[in-house]
């Protein structure tokens, strides 16, 4: 039962720092053809 519940926290842990490390510490870039001062081609 020990066991279990290390276990179970360890993946439960992994988890979160996932979701923190992709949702938060690095957000994914927006897309690239978003209009700005450049010639975005939206037009």
């Amino acid at each position: 039962m020990f066991i279990q519940n290390i276990l179970a926290f360890l993946a439960l842990a992994i988890a979160v720092l996932f979701l923190f490390k992709t949702f938060i510490w690095w957000p994914r870039k927006k897309a690239s053809n978003s209009c700005d001062d450049t010639n975005c081609g939206c037009h």
